[in-house]
């Protein structure tokens, strides 16, 4: 009886321990977010990855910078790690932006470009469900940013260590060419000891491009161009147009008259910007035959850097709508603007972000409220007329919440600044995002009032014009948190404001003359012979990186100043 009573015991133990053991495994792997569920021998990618930031920017700008959490079920902490050297290996990174939380989703920070360095490099970071990880790679922002066009492979080093990467076909928020085709040559390059950077070029081009994002609100740039003939056989089979930012800064260049085939010949512009679609441009413009370019270079000077924010409502007492004669509707799973001569009702929506930090004395450059389309179920608002709503700032210090009894929407005083927003077209809800017109002038009076060292909270009124026949509606917090409204705002601080910088009037004056004489031995001519030629070959079709951030960035009024033209001596 004992030893059965024993080996009873015994195998009890040993099969609470086995389940033990294989329930662990299962345990964890419940628990673990699916980047970590993989298979054995599987790398998992990582939950955290950079979506979108500038390959360029200048130093003293901003870099504003998007990311992206996939993964989990709470974001405890997230921020980006970020220095002047690579800490690719060891994460030891020296800076951090701000930390944030909440749920998985796009997150959203800058990260101010210091003088002294030649790039920025970063990863995100994040803490989900406990656990901590970091993106897959390094990212990296350039201020001198080099392209070796039409060399489509593999990026390439030139005799002073410089690197020159590969070409791109232009994607929105990032950089590249638009149009063209690859043409490359074996053959020798005068004029210079980096053949490599001028046997390759992209010909029949429109344009060149980078983002430069919104970080910047007035930058300093240098473009340099570099150029070969690699093709024609005498002058007068290419002519073309050089275009930077809208001005003509080269006219009618024919590489073989200006410095024979087979040569290296460079140009250098200056450029002041602030580009309303946040791009450098530099156009090509066909006069005869296709535009050429070898290689492209564009550095960052200086900027002067702007700020940016994006806040949501906070909980359900920062949003609300009333009906007037009614009541003050702050739980409702919508925001309801606009009039219903049915009932003679006008409903007046306000919305409030607090947590918004921007000094007094700051210039606000632009803003912007983003609502979201509400669909009530039953309820089809397509053939809705249009609505008209005037949007206001609530001009006091410190504006109360929508809790109570607050004073109601339209009892609040008010901006005298004003914007009218028209709410047109189908609105049937499905999540479409609306957006006000450019509001910017109602933040700055808020910003200029006296109340502290900073604006914290802003409250916005939307109020409807009874003469109205219809309404809209949008999303509360109460109807979904991540889909209530959003204030989204740029600006400078005090002190920053750039002063402009007065540039010597440009003039489209000749080329200069060419050094290449047509007696240099051996003799160049348009006779087909054994000696190396130049190739044409396909531009692969590719999705550049960084993927586009989920949300559109609003651009700011251009700013150009003249360029001027510097024809560079000895070619490098």
């Amino acid at each position: 009886m004992t030893k059965t009573r024993k080996e009873r015991s015994t195998r009890s133990v040993t099969s609470m321990l086995l389940s033990r053991v294989l329930l662990l495994p299962l345990l964890m792997l419940s628990v673990m977010p699916p980047a970590l569920a993989a298979g054995p021998g599987v790398t998992a990618a990582s939950p955290v990855a950079a979506i979108s930031y500038p390959i360029l920017s200048a130093p003293g700008a901003m870099v504003p910078l998007t990311w992206e959490i996939s993964a989990g079920t709470t974001v405890n902490q997230t921020a980006i790690r970020w220095d002047t050297i690579s800490h690719a290996w060891d994460n030891n990174y020296g800076y951090q932006t701000d930390i944030q939380g909440g749920s998985p989703g796009y997150f959203y920070g800058s990260i101010p470009a210091p003088l002294g360095s030649q790039y920025i490099k970063f990863k995100a970071w994040a803490r989900i469900d406990g656990v901590e990880y970091w993106s897959d790679r390094e990212y990296t922002v350039y201020y001198d940013f080099r392209v070796n066009c039409g060399e489509e492979t593999g990026d390439r080093t030139d005799q002073s260590g410089n690197l020159w990467q590969r070409d791109r076909q232009y994607t929105t928020r990032y950089m590249g060419y638009v149009g063209g085709a690859a043409v490359s040559s074996t053959a020798p390059i005068g004029n210079t000891t980096d053949d490599v950077i001028y046997q390759t070029q992209r010909a029949g081009l429109s344009a060149y491009r980078f983002w430069v994002s919104d970080g910047i609100f007035a930058g300093e740039f240098e473009v340099e161009l570099r150029f070969a003939e690699l093709t024609a056989t005498a002058a007068g089979q290419r002519s073309f147009d050089v275009v930077i930012e809208g001005q003509t800064v080269v006219s009618d260049l024919d590489l073989y008259a200006t410095a024979g085939p087979l040569t290296a010949y460079d140009r250098i512009f200056p450029v002041i910007l602030s580009d309303e679609n946040d791009t450098l441009d530099i156009e090509f413009v066909a006069k005869v035959g296709e535009p050429v370019v070898n290689a492209v270079r564009v550095r960052g000077i200086s900027g002067t850097p702007q700020y940016s924010g994006m806040r949501r409502i906070v909980t359900y007492h920062d949003d609300t709508y009333v009906s007037d004669p009614g009541n003050n509707m702050n739980s409702a799973n919508w925001i309801r603007v606009g009039f219903e001569p049915a009932f003679s009702r006008r409903h007046d929506g306000g919305v409030r972000f607090p947590y918004m930090h921007i000094p007094r004395g700051s210039t606000i450059t632009r803003a912007e409220l983003r609502m979201t389309a509400y669909h009530e179920e039953g309820v089809n608002m397509a053939d809705e007329p249009d609505v008209h709503v005037t949007l206001y700032g609530h001009r006091t210090a410190n504006p109360p919440n929508f809790a109570g009894n607050q004073t109601w929407v339209p009892d609040r005083p008010r901006t005298s600044a004003s914007v009218e927003w028209l709410m047109t077209g189908p609105w049937t809800g499905g999540s479409q995002q609306q957006s006000s017109p450019e509001m910017k002038d109602i933040i700055q009076e808020l910003a200029d009032m006296p109340g502290g060292e900073e604006l914290t909270t802003v409250v916005l009124l939307l109020i409807a014009d009874e003469s109205d026949t219809g309404y809209r509606e949008l999303y509360s917090w109460e109807g979904d948190p991540n889909s209530s409204a959003q204030l989204w705002y740029w600006y400078i601080r005090p002190g920053e404001y750039p002063t402009p910088t007065l540039m010597p009037t440009y003039t489209n004056t000749p080329i200069p003359t060419a050094t290449w004489t047509p007696t240099v031995t051996p003799t160049y001519t348009a006779t087909a012979t054994a000696s190396p030629t130049s190739t044409i070959t396909p531009t692969p079709t590719e999705t550049p990186e960084p993927t586009p951030s989920p949300s559109p960035t609003l651009g700011v009024h251009r700013v150009l100043l003249p360029l001027v033209m510097k024809p560079e001596g000895h070619h490098r």
